[in-house]
């Protein structure tokens, strides 16, 4: 809510007008600027970034044309994350439990690192419609004390200096006093609160009998073997719907099955992961756009399904 206000208040005081201004007069070409912001909007360290990056896409383009393609891509630009990066929970999950390091696990993982930083370059240049950027007027004195408080703050929350559930709400109400706003209703997206709210409360729900879950996969993993295993990970992570529990199954899997396999696991687990409907991400992204059901799990689902075939041929190869 509070992302949505602060977002709502620099579009119509154009606060980022400046900045952005400065960065079309690098990269004029629209289809390259929407993939490198989506890439910084994409990389930030902290829970709910699909929010942020959802309303930062908001700042920059127009709602005269279409949008929905960008819900796509504010989930892919948001989540290749899970994939390399240090500080984020569910690696360090795996590199805890695996007792391997934090190079071995980037080698593992190079290929689909790779591979999905392709199929977003792909997807925003051959099959994402245009976005209408907006055209960034020249307000003079550039406003750089709101933008430089912000990053600021965002760049604390990454390194845990501050709570991000505590920064939003104090810079939105820093916002609001700065430009005197006090309609704060019309500018948040209710549905979109509500339909999050319910998500979060029935994931909350089914992972609290996750150990119950886990059991059950170990049990059906031990009788039945890999191909068994790497069906039975999916389908839990797809039902968890939560970036630590499908690490903590990866883990369960490769305390299994050894290190050798932690690749296989760590992918199928991911795809669960991103294809959950208890991914609050998958609903964010996707309302905030008006993005169809159908269109956004056409474009995931082949993501996932390249990822998992690629995975299961490496795995073959390295085992034959």
């Amino acid at each position: 809510m509070s992302i949505m206000v602060i977002v709502s208040v620099y579009k119509e005081h154009q606060v980022l007008d400046g900045l952005y201004l400065v960065i079309r007069r690098v990269i004029p070409n629209d289809q390259l600027f929407i993939l490198i912001m989506s890439t910084i909007y994409g990389i930030l360290p902290v829970p709910g970034r699909i929010s942020i990056a959802t309303g930062m896409f908001d700042t920059c383009t127009s709602k005269c044309k279409p949008r929905e393609e960008l819900g796509i891509l504010a989930y892919i630009s948001t989540h290749h994350y899970y994939l390399w990066s240090p500080l984020e929970k569910s690696v360090i999950i795996v590199l805890a439990s695996a007792g391997i390091t934090y190079m071995q696990f980037l080698n593992y993982m190079g290929i689909y690192i790779a591979m999905m930083i392709v199929m977003t370059v792909y997807y925003v240049t051959f099959v994402m419609k245009p976005v209408e950027i907006l055209n960034f007027k020249n307000t003079g004195k550039p406003r750089v004390l709101d933008p430089v408080i912000l990053v600021s703050g965002v760049i604390a929350c990454c390194f845990d200096l501050v709570d991000v559930k505590l920064f939003f709400p104090v810079y939105c109400l820093y916002v609001m006093c700065r430009y005197k706003v006090l309609n704060i209703i019309t500018r948040i997206d209710w549905k979109l609160i509500l339909v999050a709210a319910v998500i979060i409360a029935l994931s909350t729900v089914v992972k609290s009998h996750s150990d119950q879950l886990l059991d059950i996969l170990n049990m059906m993993t031990t009788q039945y073997g890999l191909h068994v295993a790497l069906i039975a990970s999916f389908c839990a992570a797809l039902l968890l719907g939560s970036s630590s529990k499908f690490a903590a199954i990866t883990a369960l899997m490769v305390s299994i099955y050894g290190v050798a396999y932690l690749p296989i696991f760590y992918i199928f687990d991911f795809c669960g992961y991103l294809l959950s409907p208890s991914h609050k991400c998958v609903h964010v992204g996707r309302l905030y756009f008006k993005t169809k059901l159908v269109a956004f799990y056409k474009v995931v689902g082949i993501i996932t399904l390249i990822l998992m075939l690629t995975s299961i041929m490496k795995t073959l190869m390295i085992n034959e």
